[in-house]
């Protein structure tokens, strides 16, 4: 069998999220059917993980295996053919039988858009509006908590029944960028990025982190609270944050 791994892109604007779902549109579904259309027969994919509905990805992986080997650009190519413009295939790549999208995976790294300020029209869909500038300085702090091994059973969404809920952070940093940082072009807007590495995340976990730091930002917490948080699971109440901000970058193997 050959086993075939996919880099997707996709703006999330427009998906129920990654994994099928009767009657919704699904990156994985739209995946699917071009496969199975290339193949002539049914082709299922397995990715590296399940984002929610309205989060984006540049650095998505998947994989499946089949009998018959085709060149990856060619392949590239076709499955291009059949897609819409919000979803894209970035790259296609023969791997060990044993590659698997979800469990070989090492860690992930997602981004976290937004601005106090109106961002150009182009990039609406990208970056979250809030209401308040975040003091950076106070953010060093924070940085330098959340590194490492925490329990994030306070930030794990409601409802989720994952009993296992430590989790490793590998990076973390908020930084405050320019479009000419991330682009190369000449723009006025400038954002904030809230970057996070780790080995694996729980549902909406990105997101909740990122809730509660606005809380911090907000200056109706302060890192002490945050840091006991994590250290003490001393809950305090914060709002999930909207998930067009949020991007998945990167799965690392």
């Amino acid at each position: 069998m050959v086993n075939i791994k996919l880099t997707v892109a996709y703006k999330g604007k427009n998906f129920y999220g990654w994994q099928f779902q009767p009657e919704k549109r699904t990156v994985e579904d739209e995946l699917n059917k071009a496969l199975s259309k290339i193949y002539k027969k049914e082709i299922k994919v397995i990715g590296a993980g399940r984002t929610d509905s309205g989060v984006h990805a540049e650095g998505q992986v998947a994989n499946y295996k089949v009998a018959q080997e085709i060149d990856p650009d060619n392949l590239k190519e076709a499955i291009n053919t059949l897609l819409a413009e919000d979803v894209n295939i970035k790259k296609v790549e023969l791997v060990a039988e044993d590659f698997h999208a979800r469990y070989s995976a090492k860690s992930r790294e997602y981004v976290y858009f937004f601005s106090n300020k109106p961002v150009s029209l182009v990039r609406q869909d990208f970056v979250s509006i809030v209401k308040f500038g975040p003091d950076l300085s106070r953010m060093k702090e924070i940085e330098r908590i959340i590194l490492g091994k925490h329990d994030f059973v306070c930030l794990r969404n409601t409802g989720s029944n994952e009993k296992q809920t430590v989790r490793e952070i590998l990076d973390f940093k908020i930084r405050e960028i320019s479009m000419s940082d991330l682009y190369g072009i000449n723009e006025a807007d400038k954002l904030f990025e809230i970057y996070i590495k780790a080995d694996s995340y729980l549902y909406r976990m990105v997101r909740n982190i990122v809730g509660a730091l606005f809380e911090v930002m907000r200056e109706k917490r302060t890192v002490a609270d945050f840091k006991a948080l994590l250290d003490e699971q001393r809950e305090y109440k914060y709002t999930t944050v909207l998930a067009k901000g949020l991007s998945l970058i990167r799965v690392n193997y």
